[in-house]
């Protein structure tokens, strides 16, 4: 049952009512004349600002509430059309969401924050709300997204607080990456905003930043003195949540400092807190903590009873398997659209059928039928139109997924080179501070200078690792045309090789296997179109990548080594070059299935079916050659590929 308007403004001003008993400081204090305002019946911006700035103000302490807030909130300001108001009420309950754990719906609530933010033309929104999404990028360890938002926060310039939350949030990420020399950067940065900004709450989550750099770089007393000046802060802001991080913390160093009756009584107050906010994640982490510590004090039946605890509950985060689900739901949707779309389809055909079957009726049938058919005719030539305009599509998104599949390898073998630029870059910019300054003695400027030119020569050699990724990835992403050239397959077999290493860096693969070239040294050059025949080789090579990590995922890594071997030769008049992987093999079922149009073996999502069958017809349509498949299951696939040589000569490779 809906509530009236008044009614909704009266429930709100009790919540906000009880915000007057609260003595714990930094919660916003509801004065009389908001309540006066609010009892008026009448909410204008000013107020739906002010429930805003109070939901966020009790984010930590009372995450419903804040709730509560949002949406009254975001009702009022839906109601009066209030864009501004809308957008930051969905920021507050994405971040909400956040502390609660849907990240779902955190992510949701801050792409409709984004889209308000950027028609009203809001800095500072988009700001937050890049930093929001950042941090669910964050949460789902899908780093790099997250890294690009908070720097695309920064580079926006918003205000100081916006510019402090997102630079310390970048410092951060950086240190869970490894990255500990710009994370220190990064945070101190952010330390001396908040410091200026007279902001306690984030000076605290600095230190705190700081302590856990220090921490995993093994230096636990360093990390103890950041983790007890952050404690003092937060005693005094009042912010439960935040604390019970802050004792955890605190518990673990001391911890490995051995001083367990300190690290115990942390550790249980940091429990008493998260029980008192039902934070379900936090407590079952405590027990792991206390855990830990009797085991390293050696009271293992303490440590057995609060792993007990610890087992015995359940994290309540998105896993692969509801990932699996999201897709499976997006692709029965898909599967159900087109459906309609054929029944549609077989629909129109039988009234066809019905129509033709009356036209005896007379003069007057004929015409209504002569009606019905031209519309049908244009319904079914739309659809056919549509049918061919997706079946481009597929082959296009074939060719754009491999493409971004290598596109992502090359950007990742480009990252680490990038990373020693910037850091090099960082430091040569404090050493040339340090130049400058007057105080520098002669033998420290000469240091400097040494140091300095070290650090070019790193950012030179750094910089043309990239130069030669970048020139082999333009090379090989050439369009293609029908423009046949002299070319040596060799060499286009080690380029494609050298490509589809770098791609298997993507979906965060450890696996690395052992990829082999067998060229014979004297073959003759062909004509071919050299973009297709390297798409093929690349196609072929990516398949076998995928499947000997496939099988290196279910295999005892002591025992099995992933190998893939490119092999060419001369056979009579035509050049055969193999390709082969020690992988998961193709079943025979299937095997005289794999060059069909839409057949494929992967799951959702990581293919369409149109490699191998746009790889056949390079081959065999264009080129006149060969593509043949031989495969044992669970032992060896090989491809196997014949060009004609068409009489040219031989040339030394």
């Amino acid at each position: 049952m809906k509530s009236s308007a008044l009614s909704r403004v009266i429930f709100c001003v009790g919540l906000l009512s009880l915000l007057h008993v609260v003595s714990c400081p930094g919660w916003a204090q509801v004065p009389d004349s908001l309540n006066a305002m609010l009892d008026a019946g009448k909410m204008d911006s000013s107020r739906i600002n002010r429930l805003i700035e109070i939901g966020w103000d009790v984010r930590h302490n009372d995450p419903a509430l804040a709730r509560k807030l949002s949406e009254e909130a975001l009702h009022f300001a839906e109601q009066i059309a209030f864009k501004d108001g809308i957008g930051w009420s969905h920021r507050n309950l994405a971040v909400v969401d956040y502390i609660q754990g849907n990240l779902v719906k955190a992510l949701d609530h801050s792409m409709k924050a984004r889209r308000i933010f950027e028609k009203i033309e809001s800095v500072d929104g988009l700001a937050s709300s890049c930093i929001n999404i950042g941090l669910v990028y964050w949460k789902l360890k899908e780093f790099q997204k997250a890294i690009a938002e908070f720097k695309t926060a920064i580079g926006l310039k918003p205000s100081p607080y916006q510019t402090m939350i997102a630079t310390g949030n970048l410092g951060m990420l950086y240190s869970e990456v490894g990255q500990h020399a710009p994370a220190r950067i990064y945070i101190n940065l952010a330390l001396k905003k908040a410091i200026a900004l007279g902001d306690r709450f984030y000076e605290s989550v600095c230190l705190n930043n700081l302590g856990w750099v220090d921490e995993q770089q093994k230096n636990p007393s360093a990390a103890l003195d950041y983790y007890l000046q952050c404690l003092a802060i937060r005693e005094h802001l009042g912010d439960k949540r935040r604390l019970a991080s802050c004792c955890a913390a605190i518990g673990s160093v001391l911890t490995k400092l051995g001083r367990f009756d300190e690290a115990l009584n942390f550790f249980n107050r940091a429990l008493a807190l998260n029980r008192e906010l039902g934070e379900k994640i936090q407590i079952k982490e405590a027990y792991q903590d206390i855990a830990s510590m009797f085991e390293a004090k050696g009271d293992y039946y303490n440590a057995y009873r609060y792993h007990k605890l610890y087992s015995g509950m359940k994290d309540s985060v998105i896993d692969q398997e509801k990932a699996r689900a999201i897709v499976k739901m997006e692709a029965s949707y898909l599967m159900e659209k087109k459906q309609q779309e054929i029944h549609s389809l077989k629909e129109t055909n039988r009234m066809q059928q019905i129509l033709v079957f009356t036209i005896s009726s007379g003069l007057l049938l004929v015409l209504i039928l002569a009606v019905v058919l031209f519309r049908a005719y244009r319904s079914k030539t739309q659809i056919n139109r549509e049918l061919q305009t997706t079946q481009r599509m597929l082959i296009t998104q074939e060719k754009l997924a491999s493409l971004g599949q290598l596109t992502a390898g090359i950007a990742h073998e480009m990252q680490n080179p990038m990373n020693f630029i910037n850091n090099f870059a960082l430091l040569s910019m404090e050493w040339i501070d340090d130049l400058e300054n007057e105080q520098t003695t002669p033998e420290d400027r000469k240091t400097t200078v040494s140091d300095l030119r070290q650090n070019i020569e790193k950012i030179l050699h750094h910089g043309k690792r990239v130069d030669g990724i970048i020139r082999s990835m333009m090379m090989h992403a050439r369009t293609s045309t029908d423009d046949r050239h002299t070319v040596d397959v060799n060499a286009l077999l080690h380029d494609a090789t050298q490509l589809a290493s770098h791609g298997s860096h993507v979906h965060g693969r450890t696996c690395r296997p052992q990829i082999e070239i067998d060229a014979e040294s004297f073959l003759p050059v062909i004509r071919v179109v050299p973009q297709d025949i390297s798409r093929v080789f690349l196609n072929i090579l990516n398949n076998a990548i995928d499947s000997v990590c496939e099988r290196a995922e279910h295999e005892d890594s002591g025992t099995y080594e992933p190998h893939v071997k490119a092999r060419t030769r001369l056979a009579g008049r035509a050049v055969v070059i193999s390709i082969r992987d020690n992988g998961t093999g193709i079943p025979e079922t299937v095997r005289n299935k794999i060059f069909e149009p839409f057949f494929t073996t992967k799951s959702p999502g990581f293919g369409t079916g149109l490699g191998l069958s746009i790889s056949y017809d390079i081959i065999v349509q264009k080129h006149g050659g060969t593509l043949a498949v031989d495969s044992e299951l669970g032992e060896y696939t090989e491809f196997i590929i014949t060009l004609p040589v068409d009489g040219l000569s031989h040339r030394n490779t």
